[in-house]
């Protein structure tokens, strides 16, 4: 079973990391990610099984960072959800 980890957050921007990333059949086009608890979705590019996101505003309480992959048929992998965090 895949999970996803928060690391140390800056005050700009935490790295999440993968411990696998959604394959089947049809391959992945897009990994997206959510910061507000799945309503809102944006693509993020993996370097390797790490996400970085960026952006982020300073000293920021931000819900539980969510994963999701989708493929060339449009359908999403089952969401992987890490741990809330606070920028520095």
């Amino acid at each position: 079973m895949a999970t996803l980890t928060t690391g140390s957050p800056s005050s700009t921007s935490v790295v999440v990391a993968a411990s696998a990333l959604a394959t089947d059949n049809v391959a992945v086009t897009v990994y997206e990610r959510s910061l507000d608890s799945g309503s809102t979705w944006a693509a993020v590019t993996p370097s390797g099984l790490n996400f970085t996101l960026s952006g982020l505003t300073p000293s920021t309480a931000y819900p539980a960072p969510r994963l999701r992959a989708k493929d060339a048929a449009g359908l999403a992998s089952p969401v992987l959800t890490a741990q809330a965090f606070t920028t520095a």
